[in-house]
């Protein structure tokens, strides 16, 4: 996987100072070593290779943000929705606390019109069917997750606080 996330950044960061042991999965060997000097520990896997994937126990705390690395050439579905069923499975025991970041784009209204939790979701384009997908799949097999929605402009540079640009990165906070 590509770790290239602002928030997941962030997250571990905080983690970290925090005195937590972090652990990022990672399909390279070069930001497997971006990891290491960040104090944080790299696990080699790929979503969408279950046999890459180790076996996960243990985990307190589990951050999923996924985005597409269009380089990769995997489609959107085989990333967040096969990916994450994938990891479900390397999870034998479920992490006490989850929190993936999907998107405003499973609500599919598209005419200006306020939209919130309560919103229907029925998306109409094919990204947000895939995330309203993997949210369901995460709902019925760990249902004590908590799903964030983020919006905005994920074109915007990464230093702009007012907008969370999401790619690959999943984090595993260990039980001390």
């Amino acid at each position: 996987m590509l770790f290239r996330s602002y928030l997941g950044q962030r997250v571990a960061a905080l983690w970290r100072q925090a005195g937590h042991t972090v652990h990022a999965l990672t399909r390279s060997d070069a930001r497997a070593d971006e990891f290491r000097r960040q104090g944080w520990q790299p696990v080699r896997g790929d979503l969408t290779q279950p046999a890459s994937l180790p076996t996960f126990t243990d985990i307190d705390t589990l951050v999923l943000a996924v985005g597409l690395d269009r380089r990769a050439g995997h489609t959107q579905r085989e990333v967040y929705v096969d990916g994450l069923a994938h990891l479900i499975a390397a999870c034998p025991t479920p992490p006490r606390r989850v929190v993936s970041v999907s998107s405003t784009s499973v609500y599919g209204q598209d005419g200006g019109e306020w939209i919130d939790e309560d919103s229907a979701t029925e998306p109409q384009a094919e990204n947000g069917q895939v995330c309203l997908a993997a949210e369901r799949l995460l709902r019925d097999r760990w249902p004590h997750a908590q799903i964030v929605r983020s919006a905005g402009d994920r074109k915007s540079t990464r230093l702009n606080s007012s907008h969370l640009v999401i790619s690959y990165a999943v984090f595993c906070l260990k039980k001390k």
